[in-house]
């Protein structure tokens, strides 16, 4: 992944992270020890002191901010034994009591067997009054179309513990799409953020 333009302003350590080296960025979550994009991942992380837990954010059905990767669900999750014969498993095609009900830990690791996924927001409570940041990246999947609005409008752009974590620079967003990051940008200008490639 090229960065075209850069996370410094938003991932430069506070003077207490200085102090103990660079930081930690855990891609969706602590994910080589938890299952991807869940609760279970993003506490390892902060258990683990890291400095940025990474998530990635999609629109649900019903308008709900989830932390999920995948265009769709399947890789990671049960889908097609809880809802059998659908014609795709596409996170925008699922109301979030749908996408909370399938097993998303088992494919890990028996130890992990009934994890659900997460929304955004509880990522972000569980982060609060912590030392690890937030580095939330907006899906690239074609189907969503202004998921950066919806990011920005929602309480995930307007909380204490965000402006605090923006203020501190332990806050950012980083998009695949131009058009996404303008227009997060055209809502929160000060929020820092980039635009990435493959």
């Amino acid at each position: 992944m090229a960065v075209l333009s850069g996370l410094a302003p938003a991932v430069n350590s506070t003077a207490a992270h200085a102090a103990e080296g660079p930081d930690v960025t855990a891609h969706r979550g602590s994910s080589g020890m938890a299952p991807e994009n869940t609760a279970a991942a993003v506490d390892l992380a902060v258990d683990q002191r890291a400095g940025f837990v990474e998530i990635d954010v999609q629109r649900t059905k019903d308008g709900k901010l989830a932390d999920f990767h995948d265009c769709t669900v399947e890789r990671t999750t049960d889908v097609e034994e809880v809802y059998p014969g659908r014609p795709g498993y596409r996170v925008p095609d699922l109301a979030w009591a749908e996408l909370r009900g399938p097993d998303a830990g088992s494919w890990f690791h028996e130890d992990h067997a009934g994890e659900p996924l997460t929304t955004v927001g509880d990522v972000i409570a569980r982060v609060r009054n912590t030392r690890t940041g937030l580095l939330a990246e907006i899906s690239p999947c074609g189907h969503h179309v202004g998921i950066a609005t919806d990011f920005a409008k929602n309480p995930p752009g307007r909380t204490r513990c965000v402006r605090r974590a923006l203020a501190q620079g332990r806050l950012a967003v980083q998009s695949f799409q131009a058009d996404g990051a303008r227009e997060f940008h055209a809502l929160l200008p000060g929020f820092p953020q980039s635009l990435t490639q493959r």
